[in-house]
């Protein structure tokens, strides 16, 4: 090896090892800043998700009657396992400490595994970007959004990330396992599958849908078989039609994102109904064209569900680390404005709700840019690299 391919490399080793230690110490001062949020009687996801455990530990059943005079918004809506998990934590104190240490050890391991696997050494070519691309990881809105809502898309993140990982080693079986389990905890990885069929994954896509199964069956059996029926019958067709019909301004599908610029409930509904299509279609043809090349596919994947999503809130784009970090480490040079487009317009989704009038209706178009920009950059490297 030459000096300077030698010198190159220390390089390369120094910056992945600063980037790890800085991502365990910024995760240890996240941890404080959470530790600070007020643990107050509002309702967030994370009371949410308490209060269903705290109704099987009473032996009441998990779900409520959606006609009841309880907002929906208040009550669980989600499959048996989250609740089951909080069945760990004794009082509501004790599941916010323990779940955002939790979620950080998720967000940390998710990290590690992305940059070492990655290993975006390309970063380390243009000054100064390395720095701002580590504070950029560590200060990312939608992640002290999540934070103070308690959600659960950082495990998520764990979760799929482990998915990429096992599917890069070909670990097929242990991916489809994660998989299965992503897909019960929330329903839309089930896009993930698409890639696996087209490549022939099939230990990998049939592990998916059993563990996915089987770990439905056993938290239902957990909860009793009388919910299945509410969660079928009651609950989703409730949020379907009143959680889904709502269009927030902290919503950034692009059906809210519509309404808010037009005013129209049909032309957001039928410009969406459209988009939608648009993309799927889309994402076929890429995973067509690039089914050779396995390591573009899953990354994609994370942002179209995320686009497909009928409600994208703030806490949804902390699943987006793997995305842009992935799409980073393969940018070329005409990508880089681009890219940095994108993280700022996804890093004002939190702070919607501070706007009005026509700052809110210009402001709320950039999420939704963001996400469609880093979809067609995805899709074109995904293509250039096959």
């Amino acid at each position: 090896m030459s000096r300077e391919n030698h010198q190159a490399a220390r390089k390369r080793r120094r910056f992945s090892s600063i980037l790890l230690y800085a991502v365990i110490i910024g995760g240890l001062l996240l941890l404080y800043l959470a530790y600070l949020i007020p643990i107050d009687s509002r309702i967030t996801d994370l009371v949410v998700y308490f209060n269903a455990a705290e109704r099987l530990r009473s032996g009441l059943p998990l779900y409520q009657d959606p006609n009841i005079a309880t907002p929906l918004y208040e009550q669980y809506l989600y499959p048996p396992p989250i609740a089951i998990i909080f069945l760990a934590f004794p009082s509501l104190s004790s599941a916010w400490i323990g779940w955002l240490t939790v979620s950080l050890l998720f967000f940390g391991v998710a990290l590690s595994i992305i940059i070492t696997e990655l290993r975006p050494t390309s970063l380390t070519t243009l000054p100064l970007l390395p720095y701002l691309a580590l504070f950029a990881i560590l200060i990312f809105p939608p992640l002290l959004h999540h934070l103070s809502w308690g959600q659960v898309q950082l495990f998520l993140l764990c979760l799929l990330t482990g998915v990429w990982y096992c599917l890069r080693h070909k670990h097929d079986k242990w991916a489809g396992l994660l998989l299965g389990l992503s897909i019960v905890i929330k329903l839309y990885p089930v896009i993930w599958l698409l890639p696996l069929f087209v490549q022939r994954r099939w230990w990998a896509m049939s592990m998916a849908i059993v563990s996915s199964i089987a770990i439905t069956i056993a938290s239902f059996s957990f909860v009793g078989w009388d919910q299945f029926g509410v969660f079928i019958n009651q609950v989703m067709p409730a949020v379907s039609q009143d959680l889904g019909a709502e269009l927030f301004r902290d919503n950034f599908s692009m059906r809210s994102t519509i309404y808010i610029l037009t005013g129209n409930h049909t032309a957001a509904h039928s410009i969406d109904l459209l988009y939608r299509c648009i993309i799927v279609l889309a994402f076929i043809v890429v995973v067509w064209r690039a089914a050779k090349h396995r390591d573009s596919l899953t990354p994609l994947a994370m942002t179209t569900m995320i686009i497909l999503s009928p409600i994208i809130w703030a806490h949804y784009f902390v699943l987006l680390y793997l995305s842009m970090i992935d799409t980073f480490a393969n940018f070329r040079r005409q990508f880089l404005i681009p890219l940095w487009c994108v993280y700022i317009f996804i890093s004002l989704a939190p702070l919607m709700r501070s706007f009005t009038g026509m700052t809110l209706i210009i402001l709320h178009t950039l999420p939704a840019l963001g996400l469609l920009v880093l979809f067609i950059v995805q899709s074109k490297i995904a293509v250039s690299r096959a």
